[in-house]
């Protein structure tokens, strides 16, 4: 059965124009209506709506998660099962299961892969910088032996004198 006319005199209460539709005023009067209401229970429809958005989000996470993997970095959840198919499931350089994080150049703003949580903030920590990561490896290799932490005392919180020597020079400096 069609629908039938709200307005049978088909006059926009409002105004009187004659292009309706199946409503009583014309578009022009409802959205000026509308734009009234909002402005008159602004702080209200804010909270209102605030709210609204604030339990869609807690009872829909893996959507929410999706939304923002597509709006940050292009890519869909399609297109992450496929990165994580092409990874076997794993992180692309510790090889942890389940990565759940989005590695992308910040230059280029082009997706890397998926990495783990660790993986991903230990490439943030460098600044993304190749240099600094083999100036790191360095590092461990030279200084990786004497790190003997707490051999002198029981205390494992601070780094042993031998340590602090090797590392500094002398210490005292």
């Amino acid at each position: 059965m069609p629908r039938k006319p709200i307005n049978q005199g088909g006059v926009c209460a409002t105004c009187g124009s004659t292009d309706l539709g199946t409503r009583n005023r014309c578009r022009p009067c409802r959205a000026r209506a509308s734009r009234e209401r909002w402005a008159a229970n602004l702080l209200g429809e804010r909270e209102s709506s605030r709210l609204r958005t604030k339990a869609w989000r807690a009872e829909n996470p893996l959507k929410v998660q999706a939304q923002d993997r597509r709006r940050r970095y292009g890519v869909t959840t399609r297109d992450v099962r496929a990165m994580l198919a092409a990874q076997d499931g794993r992180c692309a350089i510790c090889r942890a299961p389940d990565p759940g994080c989005v590695d992308h150049c910040h230059d280029t703003r082009r997706v890397r892969g998926m990495l783990c949580r660790k993986c991903n903030a230990g490439l943030g920590q460098f600044r993304d910088d190749p240099r600094l990561l083999r100036a790191a490896i360095r590092y461990l290799e030279h200084h990786g032996k004497a790190l003997d932490i707490g051999a002198e005392t029981d205390d494992v919180s601070r780094p042993s004198r031998a340590c602090l020597v090797s590392s500094v020079g002398r210490a005292g400096d």
